[in-house]
């Protein structure tokens, strides 16, 4: 069975922004942000920065108004999800490649972080995904370092106040274990409403989807009944 009208419209959007896309996101990580809240908004930046650029070369191309405003609006949801399938495909060819590699050289594994520093990029595409691959777990060593930097401040103050025999104020005062736990339920509250708002935003973009095909639907219709009554 062939590919739907929509279908169709939708492989030509993702064509046309998957370069874009992918410099965006490398430009602002947004899958690499601290909390769901920071990732959220930033794939929302990415949206509408990528609807800007499309907007500002439809204009330098010259295209009509008509052309210009049928430029479907973008969302952060609908954007990391192209990105999040464009990185899975990526992966596994990459891993099938690497694989590949390794069948004809003895005593290696596709796995192995030097092989994969062997993998040459054919694109701009896949250049940029792998780069976004090699990137992947910074938040991991961001978190890590942060963390380390803390627990070396905390030293500093314990041997500081063992120099002073100030053994006293090593405890963590009441007041800071309340806020901790003020802190926790504040952050819950927060999870809660930011699922909520995922799911208005999921729910959103289905209907302008559905919007969307109706529109060409429409369309498509009114070119057949135009050929058909010449």
């Amino acid at each position: 069975m062939g590919k739907s009208f929509y279908e169709k419209e939708q492989e030509k959007i993702r064509a046309l922004i998957k370069i874009p896309l992918l410099e965006l996101v490398l430009q602002f990580l947004p899958h690499l942000q601290p909390s769901q809240r920071q990732r959220d908004d930033t794939w929302e930046v990415v949206a509408i920065q990528l609807g800007q650029q499309r907007f500002s070369e439809a204009v330098h191309e010259k295209k009509s108004m008509e052309e210009v405003e049928a430029i479907p609006e973008l969302n952060g949801f609908y954007i990391r999800e192209m990105y999040e399938q464009l990185f899975a495909n990526f992966k596994k060819e990459m891993q099938f490649r690497l694989a590949m590699q390794t069948a004809a050289v003895p005593n290696s594994s596709a796995g192995s972080p030097m092989r994969t520093l062997s993998f040459n990029p054919q694109d701009r595409a896949e250049a940029l995904l792998f780069t976004l691959y090699q990137m992947q777990y910074w938040d991991v060593e961001m978190m890590a370092k942060v963390s380390q930097e803390k627990l070396e401040k905390s030293f500093r103050r314990y041997l500081e106040q063992q120099e002073l025999g100030e053994k006293d104020k090593l405890e963590v005062p009441l007041p800071v274990v309340h806020q901790y736990r003020k802190s926790v339920e504040l952050k819950k509250n927060e999870i809660l409403k930011e699922e909520i708002s995922k799911k208005d935003k999921r729910l959103e973009q289905l209907a302008q989807e559905n919007k969307r095909l109706l529109e060409l639907n429409h369309d498509l219709l009114s070119q057949l009944q135009g050929h058909n009554n010449p």
